[in-house]
């Protein structure tokens, strides 16, 4: 039904759902209520919780780093990368560590902008 589906659960109970088919990214509860969708323009090729669960990181296809909100996936923090995100880890103080296709590792801290090693 979701064709190219990404999901993500966090513990307080919201569920990350990402349909490939229209390119949209759905927050629902545990019992299939949609909190809220919206349409993100792009592939995603990772999407994750933070650690407290209050936000979601998202890693596109056309380079996009993105962070929003877990209820409203309103948009708080864009960093662009250029090229594809092929892979993203959050650290445990929430710190962004992706891969894009040029094999280039970026690193996101909340204060700071990303930086490419």
């Amino acid at each position: 039904v979701l064709g190219g589906a990404r999901m993500a659960l966090h513990a307080n109970g919201v569920l990350a759902v990402y349909c490939q088919r229209d390119l949209s990214l759905y927050a629902l509860t545990l019992n299939a209520k949609v909190l809220s969708k919206v349409e993100l323009g792009e592939r995603i090729s990772h999407l994750s919780f933070t650690h407290e669960g209050e936000h979601l990181v998202l890693g596109g296809e056309k380079g996009t780093l993105s962070v929003r909100d877990a209820y409203s996936l309103d948009q708080c923090h864009k960093f662009d990368a250029t090229v594809g995100i092929t892979s993203l880890v959050l650290t445990q103080e929430d710190c962004l560590i992706a891969t894009n296709r040029n094999g280039e590792v970026l690193s996101v801290h909340r204060e700071t902008p990303a930086k490419k090693k």
